[in-house]
């Protein structure tokens, strides 16, 4: 790695590293003949044992820690953004970049050999709790295994902090449990070496510059980036909307570059893509259709009170929120429950029965295959062009006909009128739901179309050896 002129000679003097030995041994000093002297003595023992890599990566680490707790400190008093605030946390973050950046630069390590698997550390910002790390990498490692991979998930988020990181506040909680984090996941290059390849969903970190797809590039590992989501407008959740400052959508372009193959859900997402990169492939969000499937018998009773449902997200709720009005005025014509999980929040909608039902990984396919009709709104904007169609996918692949908003990648899911219904206004939804609520062959006869549409285009029967071939080409073209 080629440093700016004169950084290197500061990095490898005691400036810098030896600073730390000098604090040990000074602190050692000051509290002699006690059991702290013998911790400092021993701590100071150990560090002078590492490699010089590993003290500037610790370092590094310690630095930006100190930033990052330095701003959350100033977001939790509300503290006005003096120059201090500023001026402190930044030279701590720009050592520790520098840092970072000397302790992980190294040769490329050698292309594996054709007797053994091909390693594959898949980095994600999210654990398999989330749809996106259990639908575009989890759910394909049984048939990568079979293909000759060995995949390995590494997820930023923990489950528990996966679970509070979408509800509002706790600002300094929220920091001070993302810290440690960042410091696993940065200590998680010295393992790089174990792997041929690394698979990368979204981003490495959820937040600031790519420091980690920058040092994977350093070391001379291929990268196969996916995502399914449009990453690069920089939306940011209402819950964390105070440290939106944070994101850095404009990293995604640099990563697309830094990467082999680049991998995305949907043509929308491909057509940005495509800026930075000739090496993109397009593969739809997918169900193993051996898991997801109709219920055995659905309910005959004619007079039986329909489930309209919708399965969500906290972060996709506020699509649900808009129907509202739509959903009471159909409740006047016609008997239904709407039945929700994953909003969040308790959910009222005057003039409609709601049941909330919790969700959970084990009833996952149960919650789509109890539905009679599902719902998918979205609003028509360029966010929404990045979706993937997911919750159609999932409904037409549990037997569920859907009414989904007629925006992006849906139009390509759903033949209108044949598999599921798309529906563009407040008086297309009123229609198309009331059409589904007062005629059961209707319903089972897009039930059906829908089952077939995903077992012959979005099954994982279908993007399983797409999704092999590309890793194996990325690993050769770096042989």
């Amino acid at each position: 790695m080629n440093l700016p002129p004169g950084v290197t000679p500061i990095l490898e003097s005691s400036i810098v590293v030896g600073a730390a030995d000098r604090a040990l041994s000074a602190a050692d000093r000051g509290v002699a003949h006690s059991t702290a002297a013998r911790w400092l003595r021993h701590a100071r023992e150990r560090w002078r044992q590492l490699p010089s890599g590993l003290q500037q990566r610790a370092v590094g680490v310690a630095l930006l820690t100190a930033a990052v707790v330095h701003v959350a400190l100033a977001l939790w008093r509300h503290t006005p953004p003096g120059w201090l605030w500023v001026v402190i946390p930044g030279v701590s973050a720009a050592v520790g970049v520098v840092l970072l950046m000397a302790s992980t630069a190294s040769p490329k390590s050698q292309a594996p050999s054709p007797r053994r698997p091909i390693r594959v550390l898949v980095l994600s910002p999210i654990p398999e709790e989330g749809a996106g790390c259990r639908f575009r990498i989890a759910q394909y490692i049984p048939f990568l295994r079979e293909a000759g991979f060995d995949v390995t998930i590494s997820s930023f988020y923990t489950p528990e902090f996966f679970r509070q990181v979408y509800k509002p506040g706790n600002y300094l909680r929220k920091a001070l449990s993302f810290l440690p984090l960042v410091a696993r996941r940065l200590f998680e290059l010295n393992t790089l070496d174990d792997y041929d390849l690394v698979f990368l969903y979204r981003e490495a970190i959820p937040l600031g510059p790519p420091l980690i797809e920058r040092a994977i590039a350093r070391r001379g590992k291929p990268i196969v980036l996916d995502f399914d989501d449009a990453i690069f407008m920089g939306n940011v959740s209402e819950a964390n909307r105070a440290i939106g400052f944070l994101k850095n959508p404009g990293r995604v372009a640099e990563v697309i570059g830094k990467s082999t193959r680049v991998v995305v859900g949907n043509e929308f997402l491909a057509s940005y893509a495509r800026r930075y990169s000739d090496q993109v492939t397009v593969i739809p969000t997918a169900v193993d259709t051996n898991r997801f499937v109709p219920r055995p018998a659905a309910p005959t009773d004619p007079d039986r009170e329909l489930v309209l449902g919708w399965i969500g997200s906290p972060t996709t709720f506020p699509y649900l929120k808009d129907l509202a009005g739509v959903l009471a005025e159909v409740a006047q014509k016609h008997r239904f429950r709407l039945k929700v999980s994953g909003a969040g929040q308790p959910v009222r909608f005057p003039g409609v029965t709601v049941d909330e039902v919790p969700w959970s990984l084990a009833d996952e396919v149960s919650l789509f295959n109890t539905c009679d009709i599902g719902v998918y709104p979205l609003t028509d904007d360029e966010w929404s062009k990045g979706k993937c169609g997911f919750k159609a996918i999932q409904c037409m692949a549990c037997g569920v006909p859907v009414v989904a908003a007629a925006v992006g990648v849906n139009r390509e899911i759903i033949t209108d009128g044949v598999d599921s219904f798309l529906a563009s206004t407040p008086e297309e939804w009123i229609e198309k739901l009331g059409r589904l609520l007062s005629d059961p062959e209707l319903r089972a006869r897009m039930a059906a179309a829908g089952r077939r549409t995903i077992e012959e285009r979005y099954s994982l029967r279908v993007t399983a050896p797409r999704l092999a071939r590309i890793l194996q080409e990325a690993v050769a073209v770096h042989k």
